[in-house]
């Protein structure tokens, strides 16, 4: 027999993904402490086994489909199903990627994803294969339909290895692998030295005038001390 269900707990003492469970109409008014433990016939409609699986389990107060093998006696209950119960279905909480400006415009029943309960949605799209997931609190961290990777975060974001980090602080700095020490603009050096040699050249040029030698101006260059590789700019504004 086949039933609607309310997850009552999922915190299943033995760790076999077993759920306890309120079914309707038959249980409505049943004692917590009597409902059954549902378990699954399988956890993923991808299969599982000794190489391959998932662990997934529907939260509390959210509801199942359920087979009832031994009705009336509800002793033997399968989840079949936690993903879609009539009048339930999540997909308009998809429209929440268009928060990521970086996505095209995504089509049903594209994308494939996952909400959860604190917002977060992890997607794939199979037509275009921009996948990613969007956190509750706006951050996320996706693949576009070009193989471009952009990862967001609203506070501090780091990335590192044994060897070293890049970190992108709250007030939009960015540290190399320690903050110790500061890096250097090209362009506004250069002017500054510039200016700086003019008016040396200014001052040099006078003396050796009232001296009466001649005063030739070495150029000042320091155009090979420039690394076109690393671009430094103002403080960023991300595109949302």
């Amino acid at each position: 027999m086949f039933r609607v269900a309310k997850v009552v707990d999922n915190n299943d003492e033995n760790e076999t993904g077993k759920i306890k469970i309120r079914v309707y109409p038959e249980l409505i008014d049943v004692d917590e402490d009597f409902l059954p433990w549902a378990s699954y016939y399988s956890n993923s409609i991808n299969g599982t086994s000794e190489d391959s699986g998932e662990h997934t389990f529907p939260e509390i107060d959210s509801w199942v489909r359920v087979f009832i093998e031994d009705y009336p006696v509800f002793q033997r209950v399968r989840i079949i199903s936690n993903d879609y119960v009539e009048g339930l279905y999540i997909y308009k909480k998809a429209e929440g990627l268009t928060e990521i400006t970086e996505l095209d415009e995504q089509t049903y029943p594209q994308p494939i994803f996952k909400f959860y309960k604190d917002e977060t949605i992890q997607f794939h799209n199979t037509d275009t294969g921009e996948s990613g997931t969007l956190y509750g609190d706006g951050s996320y961290q996706i693949k576009d339909k070009n193989g471009n990777f952009f990862s967001y975060s609203i506070k501090e974001h780091k990335f590192y290895n044994d060897n070293g980090y890049i970190k992108l602080t709250n007030d939009g700095k960015i540290e190399l692998n320690n903050n110790k020490d500061f890096a250097v603009k090209f362009n506004p050096l250069d002017s500054g030295l510039q200016a700086y040699a003019s008016v040396i050249d200014g001052y040099l040029g006078s003396l050796c005038s009232a001296l009466g030698i001649p005063y030739i101006s070495p150029p000042l260059d320091i155009s090979q001390s420039k690394d076109e590789n690393v671009l430094l700019g103002d403080l960023f504004t991300p595109p949302l």
